[in-house]
């Protein structure tokens, strides 16, 4: 036999010429990832950029990040490096922050089983370049989308608005509630499209004008009690304003055609940061049979849909004598 020397030497050649290229093999073609491509790098990063918010923009980049390295934990940091860079000897891979979107901190890749690699360190850099002119050009599109919007609201309050007021200064008694609502509507159209940001106080005072005029054509009495100054320093989104206009729209049209009452009482709270609105009618009041799914008006069932999508909640208590509707929609501002 050999001798001991010998035979160490042939295994260690071994080693380095057959096993240790086998297992590198192995583990690159079935174990570890492959390098992911350009093409398919730009794919993913319109995918985050285009998302419709900060938080969907950070869930996607988290599962891509998670797909490409599938590393124990991913954790936001406060600070971040200005670019990419590998820490802890391999361990760690720090990405820098960008725009709306938090530095990230990825440990522990594959599972635990591998060490970040100078060729990930340049995939992620790849990555955040094809993110910063993904996020470019998506500005650049919201910046061009918000201008049209502005001209469409122009054109309409100059040209449909004057018309609307012309037709309002000729109108008589039967007409005139018809170009008033014209007039709400379409004020109400020209801040959407503009993405005008109105106080909560200011939306209030319109929809309360709005529902004391149409209440009033119908001989039907408003009680309005004043809203604490909580309520008058909130912001709203647009969504929510206009879930909000929706809410008294539908409630004060429903008291108009089905209740047959002669008072309505609305009132607005705020608790923990929840705008309550609460309204009551003095009318006819219906069975809770009527709200079955295949009876409910159409305009209720929108009405539900649209506060849903703000994660709002709406309910209807129907007795002899009276109706009250209780509304929920999550305030979610700035003050």
């Amino acid at each position: 036999g050999l001798n001991r020397a010998p035979a160490l030497g042939i295994s260690l050649i071994g080693v380095g010429l057959l096993y240790l290229p086998l297992r590198d093999w192995f583990w690159g073609k079935f174990i570890k990832s492959q390098p992911i491509k350009a093409h398919e790098l730009l794919a993913e990063s319109l995918h985050v950029a285009f998302a419709p918010s900060a938080f969907d923009r950070l869930n996607r980049l988290k599962t891509l990040l998670h797909r490409l390295f599938k590393p124990l934990q991913i954790n936001q940091e406060v600070t971040g490096p200005t670019q990419v860079e590998i820490e802890s000897d391999g361990l760690t891979l720090a990405l820098p922050a960008m725009k709306d979107l938090p530095a990230l901190k990825l440990t522990h890749p594959f599972e635990g089983s591998s060490l970040f690699t100078p060729q990930d360190r340049e995939s992620v850099r790849q990555l955040f370049s094809f993110l910063n002119e993904a996020e470019a050009s998506r500005e650049s599109y919201d910046r061009g989308v918000k201008a049209e919007r502005v001209r469409m609201a122009q054109d309409l309050h100059d040209d449909l608005g004057a018309r609307l007021l012309s037709g309002l200064s000729l109108s008589d008694d039967k007409t005139r509630p018809s170009f008033e609502a014209a007039i709400d509507e379409m004020r109400a159209l020209v801040s959407e499209l503009a993405g005008n940001q109105l106080s909560f106080n200011h939306l209030l005072g319109e929809v309360r004008h709005e529902s004391q005029r149409r209440l009033k054509n119908a001989q039907i009495e408003l009680e309005w009690p004043l809203h604490s100054d909580a309520v008058e320093k909130l912001v709203l989104s647009h969504l929510k304003q206009k879930t909000i206009r929706s809410c008294f729209r539908e409630i004060v049209s429903n008291i108009i055609r089905h209740s047959g009452a002669t008072r309505a009482s609305i009132k607005i709270t705020l608790s923990d940061d929840i705008i309550l609105i609460t309204a009551i009618d003095n009318g006819t009041g219906f069975s809770l049979s009527d709200l079955s799914p295949d009876r409910i008006g159409y305009g209720l069932k929108s009405l539900e849909k649209r506060i849903q999508a703000v994660h709002g909640k709406i309910s209807i208590d129907p007795l002899p004598g009276r109706c009250r509707f209780d509304i929920q929609i999550p305030s979610d501002v700035t003050s």
